[in-house]
């Protein structure tokens, strides 16, 4: 098995779900979400986001990664919009050197894949912890 990025996205979570033969990661972003207000706060989760987005690198075998993806964020900025969730994804494949002709696509529960020689896999969901990635359809 090979090291694989399988992405999800709605109008409310983005997902990057990072697969290989030495477990599984995600990063996610919430439409909605909001920093904490309390500077002290802010810190320690920004401390936890970097060094979780050096894991998800890691496992992605490019750890030297690690610092550009932990600025995939969605912050609140004064006087401009936040980025769109696809938009996020889209950074998260050029930061890992993946094509992002995918975001917005989806083989899971598109007929026409509109990707170059894909092919479209219908197969029976499974059971355990992979049935919540075919439930959010």
């Amino acid at each position: 098995m090979s090291t694989a990025v399988l992405l999800l996205c709605d109008e409310f979570v983005a997902e990057a779900l990072v697969l290989s033969p030495g477990g599984e990661l995600s990063l996610q972003w919430s439409a909605g979400w909001e920093p904490a207000a309390d500077p002290a706060r802010y810190l320690a989760d920004r401390q936890e986001w970097d060094a979780y987005c050096g894991e998800v690198a890691a496992l992605y075998e490019r750890p030297e990664r690690g610092a550009a993806l932990a600025m995939v964020r969605n912050d609140p900025v004064p006087g401009e919009e936040r980025p769109a969730l696809s938009d996020l994804l889209r950074r998260v494949c050029a930061i890992l050197d993946l094509p992002d002709n995918a975001v917005g696509r989806s083989l899971l529960d598109g007929e026409d894949p509109g990707l170059y020689d894909a092919r479209r896999v219908d197969a029976e969901p499974p059971a355990g912890r992979w049935q919540r990635l075919f439930q959010r359809a």
